[in-house]
């Protein structure tokens, strides 16, 4: 449905439409970077991550004669940190609430990741086997729809940089979340009586509880349309009629009728991407190069001190400068301020001197323990 199809008396019209909005800007930001940026695969994070992408490669094929990149569509979100939480809970680092971790906090889950083989195999199993044959990537580009919390971004680049260690990655993302009311003004234009039972539930702060708690907080999840088949999986699959979200809210609505939901959004969201890129070829829209988020934003990455201290996590007896020099094509000046720094503010021991030197993770900091001991693994 396009929206200028949709009512104007819907309240929710706005919001949706500033999510649409989004979309474009978003997927002018994905074409713009990969024509800059020529990766040689795009890895899309479901399930936020596809409506973007999707849009961009509507952009793409009515704008470039060139094929878009191979593409990756892979299950991972913030469901993986659960594991890590589970498992890790006595390490005295904290909650990870990911770039507002210090690199101490950020270096102990890298160091976790490193550890978690399975899902190297089956991330890397995902890629090559659209890349095909023993082809390496030298140039990998994630798609999400948004940074929040920075959660997604450092365990997709950390994955990369184990998976694919020699490889340029770069992490491309809107400026906002694209959903915005999706679900809600689906409720309004389709089945106004649950609307309706929703705002009657809520209290005078505006908070809802009970039974209508589950209808919200499980709509907003048909949005992509697809779910996870296991959380401890990048495996993915579209929802259908016998999925637990669908099965929970059948005793709103008969479970084929939520099914409209995503596609639902999904028509929507093609026709307001086609619509623009008619008004761009006609002319009346600028150029896709110049989206405003084509200099907005900022392309996220893993910090080299995280790096550095989780390889000290991972390490059986420190580390030399030397080897950081080697590791991350420092410069000895480079490497020597950068380990200063790290000392003054108490991610780092020196210990020995001249030759001897070498650099381990304060005790108190890794729990007094080795560092080796205190990665768990998740099983």
């Amino acid at each position: 449905m396009s929206t200028q199809a949709l009512s104007k008396h819907n309240s929710y019209l706005e919001e949706v439409n500033a999510g649409l909005e989004i979309l474009w800007d978003t997927a002018n930001r994905i074409v713009d970077q990969t024509l800059s940026f020529r990766p040689d695969v795009v890895v899309c994070l479901l399930h936020s991550g596809w409506a973007p992408l999707k849009a961009a490669l509507m952009l793409w094929e009515a704008t470039q004669a060139e094929p878009f990149p191979a593409v990756v569509k892979t299950n991972l979100g913030r469901e993986k940190y659960q594991a890590y939480q589970v498992s890790n809970k006595s390490v005295g680092t904290g909650n990870f609430l990911g770039y507002y971790s210090d690199p101490f906090q950020i270096s102990h889950f890298l160091a976790w990741l490193s550890k978690q083989w399975d899902w190297h195999a089956e991330l890397k199993g995902q890629i090559q086997a659209q890349l095909g044959g023993e082809r390496v990537p030298e140039r990998i580009m994630i798609v999400d729809d948004w940074i929040a919390d920075g959660n997604t971004y450092i365990l997709a680049l950390g994955l990369m940089d184990i998976i694919y260690p020699w490889a340029e990655t770069r992490f491309v993302a809107g400026g906002l979340g694209w959903k915005a009311k999706f679900d809600i003004l689906w409720l309004e234009l389709f089945h106004p009586y649950l609307l309706a039972k929703i705002n009657q539930a809520r209290d005078e702060d505006g908070i809802i509880d009970g039974e209508m708690r589950v209808l919200v907080s499980n709509t907003v999840r048909l949005v992509p349309g697809t779910e996870d088949v296991e959380p401890g999986s990048f495996a993915w699959q579209t929802i259908h009629v016998s999925s637990p979200i669908i099965q929970k809210l059948s005793r709103f609505l008969p479970a084929e009728e939520w099914l409209d939901l995503p596609q639902f959004v999904h028509k929507t969201s093609e026709d307001f991407i086609a619509e623009r890129i008619h008004e761009y070829k006609l002319g009346k829209i600028e150029s896709q190069q110049q989206g405003r988020l084509k200099h907005d934003g900022f392309f996220p990455r893993l910090s080299l001190d995280a790096l550095i201290l989780r390889d000290l996590w991972l390490a059986e007896g420190g580390i030399t400068r030397w080897q950081i020099i080697q590791k991350y094509e420092l410069s000895a000046g480079q490497a020597y301020r950068l380990l200063q720094r790290m000392i003054r503010q108490g991610n780092l021991i020196k210990v020995g001197r001249g030759r001897s030197t070498y650099y381990i993770l304060p005790p108190c900091r890794a729990g007094g323990q080795a560092s080796n001991v205190i990665i768990n693994s998740r099983r």
